[in-house]
């Protein structure tokens, strides 16, 4: 079960193979074996921290979505990105903020009396992506 959790893992983003990312210390160690391995492949990853490469070119699933919303963006459409992985949603915001995208986040930590909020305004606000 813990090797089909590390690949579920790094299916989404090489990052979330990170210790921090897990509570479990024997992945710790093998995500850190795999991040080690990968900067072995891709040098650059060690002058950058990890966690923020939201770059497509380090994940396939990015590399689809950065299609995708430029498509999705030129029929003005509204899209909404779901995870399971709060670190997962902390790389999509850093990808959507790099390319200028007005969004919003609502996860886990955001308050219940705020919520109902922050969909009507993404339902309304046109200039919400």
């Amino acid at each position: 079960f813990q090797m089909m959790h590390i690949f579920l893992k790094v299916a989404n983003h090489a990052a979330l193979l990170l210790p921090k990312s897990t509570n479990s210390v024997a992945q710790a160690r093998l995500g850190e074996e795999i991040c080690l391995a990968a900067a072995d492949k891709h040098p650059e990853l060690r002058e950058r921290n990890f966690l923020q490469l939201s770059d497509p070119r380090y994940s396939g699933k990015m590399e689809v979505l950065a299609g995708l919303l430029t498509v999705l963006e030129a029929e003005n459409a509204k899209v909404l990105l779901f995870s399971y992985s709060t670190t997962l949603l902390d790389i999509l915001e850093a990808y959507i903020s790099s390319k200028g995208y007005t969004h919003c986040r609502l996860d886990g930590s955001t308050r219940t009396d705020v919520r109902q909020q922050m969909v009507k305004e993404f339902n309304t606000n046109q200039s919400i992506f």
